[in-house]
């Protein structure tokens, strides 16, 4: 039989003195129980049932260790679905915004691939559409300039005849 904590005496005695059921959580050395105490009403007797905490516990922790476990796996999960989602989502930007820079920086024949049927094949539709644009009057721009660079030539050179 295992040692009696002093709060289970006092349980005890009180259950005998009312013949009201009592409950009580206690401690034996570095064990903690839960116990409970009830009077049969026709016997002078007393039910004791004492269950250690950690027995009692068991499924809670299980349960919180399952559930955490799913939690974060699906946390996890979510974020893994969110980053692939994302860069799927901006690869077709992040390719328009290479066409642009290279548009920039003088490349005028550069097209940005249409990488989608939405807004952003749209926008890459409608760069592709000024690139052409630009690189048509440029063209025309430049054949224009022809007589008048040759007209300027001389000066330009410093003979001024």
């Amino acid at each position: 039989m295992d040692p009696v904590s002093v709060e289970f005496v006092d349980a005890f005695r009180k259950v005998r003195a009312t013949s009201q059921p009592q409950t009580l959580k206690y401690a034996i050395g570095a064990t903690y129980k839960w116990g409970a105490l009830s009077p049969l009403v026709e016997q002078s007797w007393v039910v004791i049932v004492a269950i250690p905490q950690a027995e009692i516990l068991l499924p809670i922790n299980k349960a919180l260790k399952s559930i955490l476990f799913v939690g974060f796996a699906t946390t996890l999960g979510v974020f893994l679905l969110a980053l692939a989602l994302g860069r799927s989502l901006l690869r077709p930007i992040h390719r328009l915004s290479e066409a642009m820079g290279r548009f920039g920086a003088g490349e005028a024949s550069v097209r940005a691939p249409i990488l989608a049927q939405d807004e952003r094949g749209r926008l890459a539709r409608e760069f592709n559409a000024m690139a052409g644009l630009s690189k048509n009057k440029l063209a025309t721009d430049a054949h224009r300039c022809t007589p008048m660079k040759k007209l300027f030539k001389p000066v330009m050179n410093g003979d001024s005849r």
